[in-house]
């Protein structure tokens, strides 16, 4: 089998595959901020012991942004319909990335004139990624509190308290 290898300049061709990374990357954070949120919000409690609560994120982890999804849409009444199908569009578009931009726009990503528009679409991916990452991100954190958990900072001071009164003891 012969591959089609193109010519291509790496000084001009180089835009589109960093944007190709920038959202697989942004897609897999998305992906992440989804396991947290569902752990969270439906899987873990405060008391939960730790061993436990690592196998839950091991277990979630494990599965498949569509499969996450689906999850999300059986259990969920934290976040909203739209934030929802929003998810289902980025969903999509990750699945265009990976499975199918190669094959279809391959000879699209060493063209002056038609990479423009796919690295415009490309990045947009992306970018979308981020904004659902961080309104997740901020439920997550709602429900967190909500729940009793101890924020980071909190585990952060009583974990230096303990260290201060065992330097005071010596």
């Amino acid at each position: 089998m012969k591959f089609n290898i193109p010519e291509y300049d790496s000084n001009k061709t180089f835009e589109p595959f960093e944007a190709l990374g920038f959202s697989l990357w942004m897609s897999q954070s998305l992906e992440l901020s989804l396991v947290n949120y569902l752990v969270f919000a439906h899987k873990i409690s405060p008391v939960t012991a730790k061993e436990q609560i690592q196998m839950i994120f091991e277990k979630t982890s494990k599965k498949t942004f569509g499969a996450l999804l689906k999850e999300l849409k059986m259990k969920d009444e934290f976040l909203s319909k739209t934030i929802i199908e929003r998810l289902g569009v980025i969903l999509d578009d990750r699945n265009w990335l990976i499975h199918k931009v190669y094959a279809i726009n391959q000879s699209d990503m060493f063209s002056s004139r038609k990479s423009s528009n796919l690295i415009e679409k490309i990045r947009g991916i992306g970018f979308a990624s981020i904004e659902l990452s961080k309104i997740i991100s901020k439920k997550t954190d709602e429900i967190i509190a909500a729940k009793g958990f101890s924020s980071v900072e909190e585990l952060d001071k009583k974990t230096q308290e303990i260290l201060n009164s065992w330097a005071e003891d010596k």
